[in-house]
């Protein structure tokens, strides 16, 4: 059961690096509605595929070898990611305000190359349809207001500020991310919880698999 959990990490990792990559070569243009291109979906992609997948080796071959040096160095990368993790999660409440600054920032960066690139163009109206909001605060971030604004969508809808969505991006996002209510008078669900917790669970269990291999390699060799 735990060689399932290496081949998890294995397949996923390899899934997230493939998709990475045909997003970086299909749309070289799309650096999706942020300003800084590094901080765009596919670099993600890429990065967090190709550690799953040397997780996932690394833990795989440990077992499989019983080789106690690859076991460890899975260990203990493991337990990198999950200090990484825990030490995000501190700094992102204590440093809130500073990131939702930040993030406002490279927000705007992003909106200010609306119709420079037909990537940025279709990522932002794909996000205001989606999410149902106008501009990063709201709809006087921008100078004209596209159609993707609108409540009702239809040709040249933008120009009626009475059809345009109240909220921007940015507070969609705290909201879903949960920043402090006291800031956004928004309460925080449930949902970013239960997904956090279900990440923490599968890295125990990889963790916990770790220890079973290493314990059933050391029992085979008497």
């Amino acid at each position: 059961l735990f060689f399932s959990v290496f081949r998890f990490l294995q397949v996923g990792g390899l899934g997230l690096v493939i998709a990475g990559a045909v997003l970086q070569l299909k749309y070289t243009g799309l650096l999706d509605i942020l300003g800084d291109e590094r901080l765009a979906t596919p670099i993600f992609l890429l990065t967090a595929g190709a550690l799953c997948a040397l997780l996932g080796f690394l833990g795989c071959c440990g077992a499989i070898r019983e080789n106690y040096c690859l076991t460890v160095s899975f260990a203990v990368l493991l337990a990198l990611v999950l200090l990484v993790e825990t030490a995000a999660a501190i700094a992102a409440y204590a440093l809130h305000e500073p990131l939702q600054a930040s993030l406002s920032q490279q927000l705007t960066l992003g909106l200010g190359r609306y119709n420079r690139s037909a990537g940025v163009t279709m990522a932002w109206d794909q996000t205001q349809i989606q999410f149902a909001c106008c501009g990063v605060h709201n709809h006087t971030d921008w100078i004209t207001p596209p159609d993707s604004c609108c409540v009702h969508l239809s040709p040249g809808c933008g120009r009626i500020e009475q059809n345009l969505h109240p909220a921007g991006y940015l507070h969609l996002l705290c909201r879903s991310l949960a920043f402090p209510p006291s800031k956004l008078s928004v309460p925080k669900t449930r949902d970013e919880s239960n997904r956090l917790a279900l990440i923490r669970i599968l890295l125990a269990f990889s963790f916990d698999s770790t220890c079973v291999c290493n314990g059933h390699g050391n029992g085979s060799g008497h």
